[in-house]
Formats: structure tokens, C-alpha cells, sequence
């Protein structure tokens, strides 16, 4: 029976956690993750200490984890240095290394929905997407006022915070009570405008006191539940980049957000000052700025989207194909994953990445298959498809993460 602390499922993860965070000094329960890297579970602080996970038992038989220190970090890095850092259940949370004003800080705001979109038809694809729309929308509506504003994004689970990066250093506490209350202005009126039906740019407009257009841009690739179907093996988008080493939806929104607000907020200001040199009254000047910030946030959104798809499917094209599988993208975000020859033939293939490795040996394919025990040779190469992203460095080859770096040039 494989040991727990070698075996990747999201209920583990949570029972580390879990564990972890009974037992950790205080410093740790807010900034820690467990993660899943070689076949072993590890917990990483955000000050870089780790620790490595052990099953464990207690005397009356209850498993439990054990937890073994490998790197301290950072010492300096949970000081308190500024009575404004919140902890978590406020409406404003800074982490601890972060100093109000201080260049590169972030500030974080509470924008958890609770019952306010109970019973809105909307699926978690189009939330996402408007999400995203209304975020960058009061992004720029407040680096207007304050200058000193940098990226502005999702964080938290399930994106329940509003990160701020005091980018120029600067921000007061002043600064951050008047955001506080705009961001619950813009929150309430976002949930409103989806209990209305309508879209991101109604309730960008009505928190942030705006008018722009209401085409969509084009979205990311849909979230699906990872499951076999037939003689494929179907993955959701961000399991496919997680196995492979690649930037997830979250992540390469988070990375150009900075740039797509940016491309926006200079084609408003080149196209409303034009219009003013052209005589427009300030009514007409703006109306035409924001329809230049509109269809420039629409161009920029459908090339980088185009790109990122293209090149995560570039390089998963080619890095699975190393171990004998076909990759299809089947629209709607799915992805299946489809032997050349076999099942055996992946799960041989696959036996011997694992053991080149170095972490585990496995003598035939039926000692892999035992290991589980796995039900069938396409059960074992969907439990170890992760392994993929070591091909490279087993094999000399060009890994999956090079790969899509060079497709997005």
C-alpha cells in the first residue's frame, strides 16, 4: 500500500495542512502550502522554510503526519514592522513583511461573496471572465487617484482578496481607508449588477462611476474535473499546466494584468487628449477615451489569450509525445491524452522517466502497476502523468516549460 505522504490527491494536501497547521508556530498558519514535488509531499513557507511530510501513527492506531524541518528561511521575514498589518478575517490584510508605504508592499481587501450571488445563473467560466473584466476596470479607475499603484489582481482562495502593490511606495493610511471603501462600493454593485443579469462592464460601471462598452473578451480555457471517458484520458486546463510545469489560468492573468491595464489606460489618454485638441467638449473627450481603452483592453486580451493557449498546447503536444501519447485540445477547454501504441507502451515509457529520476525503481511494468496496486496500465499513466515535466531533465531534452517560453516570444 503506498504510504500517504507519497501519494498526490487533494484530500491529503488538505490533511497536511491541516496537521501542519496544528502544530506549526503561529508565524507559519498564514503564509504556508503544501505541495506535492518528486513524489513526496512537502510544506513551504512563504519565508522559504520547508519541511518534509512522514506518515506517522499514534498509539491508538489514528495515522497522522509527521514533519521533519529542512531549510529555517528567512528569520526576519514574520517581524512585525508595521501596527497596520491585519491578519486575515478584516476587510484589509497585508502580510507581515510589508511596510505601509513602503515600495513593493501589497495591500489586500476583503471581496469573499457570501449569499449575494446565491441563485445567480451564471457559470464559474463567465464569473472568472467578468471577474477579471470588473477588477482591471477599477484598477484603472483608481491608479487616477493614486498614482502609486502598481498590479492589481485576485489572490487568496477562490480569489477572496483584492491585492494592491504599492509599486512607487507611497500610500498612506488615508489612502488605503478611502480604497477600502471603494473597493465595498464596487463590490456591492458588481454582485448587484450579476443579480440583474448584466455583464462586468454594467457593474464596473456603476462601482467605479464610468461608462465603457460591453463586448466580451476572449475567455481562458474552461475548468473541468479530471476523468477518464472511453480510451482517452480527459484533464481540466489547469491540471494539464500543473503536470507539465506551466503557467495556470490564474497565474498568466495575474502576469499581464499590469500590461493590459496599461495598454488600456494609454490609448484612453492619447485618444481623449486628441479629441480635446480637436475641440470635443471634456463630456465628449472622455466618451471617446474610453471607447479607445475598450477596444484596446479587447485587441491586447485576444492576442495574449491566443498566444498563451497556443504555445501550453505547443508544448504539450511535444512534451507528452515523448512518452508515447497523442494530445488533442477538443474545445471547451478539455484536452485528452490518447496512446500512439498503448497503454503498455506509455506506462513502460513512463516506468523507466521514474526510474531515471532516481526516486523510485520500479523493475517491470508489473512491479509499476503492483506499486498501487493500479487497476490497469492507462490507470497507473493517469496517477503519474506529472512525472512528464522531468523528461527534460532524465533525457537532455527541451523541457515543456522552454518550450512554451519560446511559442510566447
Amino acid at each position: 500500500m503506498a504510504l500517504r505522504c507519497e501519494t498526490n490527491d487533494p484530500e491529503i494536501r488538505q490533511d497536511i495542512l491541516t496537521c501542519f497547521l496544528s502544530e506549526c508556530d503561529l508565524e507559519h498558519t498564514y503564509t504556508s502550502r503544501a505541495c506535492f514535488e518528486h513524489g513526496q509531499w512537502f510544506v513551504e513557507c512563504a519565508c522559504g522554510a520547508q519541511w518534509s511530510v512522514n506518515d506517522g501513527e499514534l498509539a491508538n492506531g489514528d495515522e497522522v503526519f509527521l514533519f521533519e524541518q529542512v531549510s529555517s528561511g528567512d528569520e526576519d521575514f514574520h517581524e512585525d514592522s508595521e501596527p497596520y498589518n491585519m491578519r486575515p478575517n478584516t476587510t484589509v490584510r497585508s502580510e507581515k513583511k510589508y511596510k505601509l508605504g513602503e515600495p513593493g508592499s501589497v495591500y489586500e481587501f476583503d471581496v469573499k461573496f457570501g449569499a449575494e450571488l446565491r441563485g445567480v445563473n451564471i457559470s464559474d467560466e463567465d464569473l472568472q471572465l467578468e471577474t477579471h473584466v470588473a477588477v482591471q476596470t477599477f484598477a484603472g479607475e483608481l491608479r487616477k487617484s493614486y498614482p502609486w499603484i502598481g498590479r492589481v489582481f485576485l489572490t487568496g482562495r477562490s480569489g477572496g482578496w483584492l491585492a494592491i502593490e504599492d509599486r512607487a511606495g507611497g500610500a498612506t493610511r488615508a489612502d488605503i481607508e478611502a480604497i477600502n471603501e471603494r473597493v465595498d462600493e464596487a463590490h456591492a454593485a458588481f454582485a448587484q449588477a450579476m443579480r440583474e443579469g448584466f455583464g462586468a462592464g454594467s457593474a464596473a460601471e456603476r462601482g467605479a462611476s464610468r461608462s465603457r462598452g460591453g463586448q466580451r473578451r476572449s475567455p481562458p480555457a474552461r475548468r473541468l474535473r479530471r476523468n477518464s471517458e472511453g480510451d482517452a484520458i480527459v484533464l481540466e486546463w489547469d491540471e494539464m499546466t500543473k503536470d507539465l510545469g506551466l503557467p495556470s489560468q490564474d497565474s498568466f492573468i495575474e502576469s499581464y494584468a499590469e500590461a493590459e491595464a496599461d495598454a488600456g489606460h494609454d490609448a484612453y489618454v492619447a485618444a481623449r487628449d486628441e479629441a480635446l485638441r480637436d475641440d470635443a467638449d471634456e463630456e465628449e473627450a472622455e466618451r471617446i477615451g474610453e471607447e479607445a481603452r475598450e477596444k484596446a483592453w479587447e485587441e491586447f486580451s485576444r492576442d495574449v489569450w491566443s498566444r498563451y493557449e497556443g504555445a501550453v498546447e505547443h508544448a504539450a503536444e511535444i512534451t507528452y509525445g515523448h512518452i508515447g501519447l497523442d494530445f488533442t485540445a477538443v474545445g471547451e477547454g478539455k484536452v485528452e491524452l490518447t496512446p500512439k501504441k498503448s497503454w503498455e507502451d506509455v506506462a513502460e515509457q513512463l516506468r523507466e522517466l521514474i526510474n531515471g529520476v532516481g526516486y523510485f525503481e520500479f523493475h517491470s511494468l508489473e512491479a509499476f502497476i503492483e506499486s498501487g496496486p493500479y487497476e490497469s496500465p492507462k490507470d497507473v499513466v493517469e496517477k503519474h502523468l506529472h512525472w512528464v515535466k522531468d523528461y527534460a531533465a532524465v533525457y537532455g531534452d527541451t523541457s515543456a516549460e522552454r518550450l512554451y517560453e519560446r511559442h510566447m516570444r
